[in-house]
């Protein structure tokens, strides 16, 4: 016995305990697990439409639903895509050409996704096809902007 039966003085004693029930528990780490599920669920398949883009149209494609805003996960893979087209892909730059003279924030996206994230041997494969191979002359001033991409980021290695 409490040797004055005052609760007031015991303010602990009047504090209602509950118990979560395993049902409760067990449902609500599913939902948070079910949460980061589709968190992770719809990363991936913004990181999966970037890596399917197989083409500047594809990518062009990629650029307008999510690349203006890019940031974090999203702006290293539309790094990893353009260099990967302009290093394996040089045969497509007349493509890239065509879409940056209709719009010119792609072009500028595309420059700014030349940068120090790109592999050194990848961006040395860029820069000898945008001096070697910029064929036909339509695509000069492309292969002029390239470079001087790779210059700046050359600078800042």
């Amino acid at each position: 016995m409490r040797p004055n039966s005052d609760d007031n003085h015991y303010p602990l004693t009047n504090m209602r305990t509950t118990t979560q029930s395993p049902v409760s528990i067990i449902l609500a780490t599913l939902l948070c697990l079910f949460d980061a599920h589709v968190v992770f669920a719809q990363q991936s398949s913004t990181d999966q439409i970037i890596y399917d883009a197989n083409t500047w149209s594809d990518l062009y494609t990629a650029y307008l639903r999510l690349g203006k805003n890019a940031d974090g996960v999203v702006a290293g893979a539309f790094t990893d895509k353009v260099s990967s087209l302009l290093a394996d892909r040089w045969d497509l730059v007349n493509e890239l050409r065509m879409l940056s003279s209709k719009d010119k924030g792609f072009m500028n996206f595309v420059l700014k996704n030349i940068n120090e994230a790109v592999p050194a041997d990848r961006a040395r494969k860029i820069m000898e096809n945008s001096t070697k191979e910029c064929f036909p002359k339509e695509n000069k001033q492309v292969c002029q902007k390239i470079v001087q991409s790779l210059d700046r980021v050359s600078e800042h290695r």
